[in-house]
């Protein structure tokens, strides 16, 4: 977000690994989104990710809860006096109890969390690196100041305005917090939160390449 010559030079390979993937010129140019609409995709997509996991694990689970075959329906009431109460008859049902109990089990295993951080923990520099650039404004020119990293965007007012304060609050959250949490979990962390399921399903991804220190 402003640097020295020298520093841009020998660093400017980290631009690519670092940008946005709404910012990539061929997104950009198809979508034609505002730019807070771009900067806010770029903040929201650890939630867009978990979000997109829950949708598809519930469309995958109803599926697979769908039987058809054959079933034992109640007979109507006219054919009651002459044949069995119940009848097999091919059928498609929703096992219902089998769906709660998937959703709860998967729902425990905090998978679509796990998913929010491990996309958070990827696109962290995105993240950070795109709330910096929506607080680098130009020089005023005819007194107006414009964004450097998108000239059509005049700083401190409509959407701009907007996305300032939500960069200040993600470098907070995201650019400080995260990092400072990840330590702090991961340092305070006992053997048997480490052992348990649910932890590391969540967290795992973490720790899990680190070997298991000996006396």
């Amino acid at each position: 977000a402003g640097s020295t010559q020298a520093y841009a030079s020998v660093m400017g390979w980290t631009e690519v690994v670092s940008a946005s993937p709404m910012s990539v010129g061929a997104i950009q140019c198809i979508l034609r989104l505002p730019y807070l609409t771009q900067y806010a995709g770029t903040v929201l997509l650890p939630v867009m990710a978990a979000a997109i996991v829950i949708v598809i694990f519930l469309i995958g689970t109803i599926v697979r809860s769908v039987h058809c075959g054959m079933k034992r329906v109640e007979a109507g009431a006219a054919a009651a006096a002459t044949a069995p109460s119940a009848v097999m008859r091919r059928t498609v049902w929703l096992d219902v109890d089998e769906l709660k109990g998937k959703l709860a089990s998967w729902w425990a295993s905090k998978r679509h969390i796990s998913t929010m951080l491990f996309v958070l923990f990827l696109t962290y520099m995105p993240i950070t690196s795109a709330s910096l650039r929506a607080l680098d404004c130009i020089d005023p020119v005819a007194g107006i100041r414009y964004l450097r990293s998108n000239l059509a965007v005049e700083c401190g007012v409509g959407q701009h305005a907007a996305a300032t304060a939500l960069a200040y609050t993600t470098l907070v959250v995201v650019g400080a917090g995260f990092p400072v949490g990840l330590a702090w979990l991961l340092g305070t962390a006992r053997k048997e939160q480490l052992l348990d399921t649910g932890f590391h399903a969540t967290w795992g991804f973490l720790f899990d390449g680190y070997r298991t220190p000996e006396r």
